[in-house]
């Protein structure tokens, strides 16, 4: 996970306690005003969306030496949009976010599966921000709409992945670029069933790189500052038969320093309980002489 220094502890700390999806301060982001005036140390507290009977987003505060939870918040908004899967923060500290259904549809329609979600920085209170146009209507094979999301500190741009109406057979999914400022949303890929999503730097350029559900491996593109892509995508890392189950697909994706972290698990297309899904956690170097990502390690 990409993190600034002070918070090193207790990240390690929170990778450890959970396999879902959480965020904390990253690069250009902050942590929202309205966490520091409810009492909470902004730089002790992550958002969580995989708390155990606990729908939606919850605000979490952790001793980074114990791991041992001090309290934890819920704004009766956060619950609205049912289950909840990835994250993303601005450097204004508002929060994004987008839903996911957890073991069924009860509480995530197919149809409200294709929004982002903005916590508001001052107020905390979440609401729908903008929808992502589809291509074909919900699957009934298919419950998922929006799976990753990510914000780029230098477009104001969020990411996010979506494979709404895609099949087992029919690949639909598309990623998209949204500016924060005017909701602008732009289709980057089209007809690609993606999962994590992150923004690297390789050799001065900008690459988005994202994880495919259909295969075990990683692809990525350079982008102009536009956010258009520069040449066609290519595969930057196999995971195939990587990890302990073999069949690991990137379920999130972050740069930092150098290094790309990919948190990844099985996808297949159905609903999985979250304490079901083991994760396992690859660091990736680039190797500017051989012009590809090596693997470091992974736990």
């Amino acid at each position: 996970m990409s993190i600034r220094t002070t918070l090193v502890v207790l990240v390690t700390v929170l990778v450890s306690l959970y396999s879902g999806h959480i965020s904390a301060q990253t690069e250009c982001k902050k942590m929202p005003n309205f966490v520091q005036k409810m009492g909470y140390d902004p730089n002790r507290v992550a958002f969580s969306t995989s708390e155990k009977h606990i729908m939606g987003i919850v605000l979490i505060e952790l001793n980074p030496q114990t791991g041992q939870r001090n309290k934890q918040y819920q704004h009766s908004s956060w619950k609205e949009a049912g289950y909840m899967s990835g994250i993303a923060i601005d450097e204004n500290g508002n929060v994004y976010a987008v839903p996911a259904p957890t073991v069924n549809i009860l509480y995530n329609k197919p149809e409200d599966q294709n929004y982002i979600y903005k916590m508001d920085a001052n107020t905390g209170e979440m609401s729908r921000f903008v929808e992502l146009p589809a291509t074909a209507e919900p699957s009934n094979h298919n419950p998922y709409g929006t799976l990753g999301i990510y914000y780029d500190c230098d477009t104001h741009h969020l990411f996010v992945t979506s494979i709404l109406g895609s099949t087992q057979t029919a690949e639909k999914g598309r990623i998209f670029a949204v500016d924060v400022q005017t909701k602008k949303v732009s289709v980057v890929v089209d007809k690609v069933d993606a999962m994590g999503i992150g923004m690297a730097q390789v050799e001065g350029t900008r690459w988005l790189v994202y994880g495919k559900t259909r295969e075990s491996a990683i692809f990525g593109m350079p982008l102009d500052r536009n956010n258009q892509a520069t040449a066609s995508p290519t595969m930057l890392i196999n995971l195939d038969n990587m990890g302990p189950r073999g069949d690991d697909h990137a379920r999130k994706i972050r740069y930092t320093q150098g290094a790309l972290q990919v948190n990844a698990t099985s996808f297949y297309y159905n609903l999985t309980a979250p304490t079901e899904k083991p994760e396992t956690i690859y660091i990736y170097m680039y190797d500017a002489t051989q012009k590809q990502w090596r693997l470091v390690r992974y736990e």
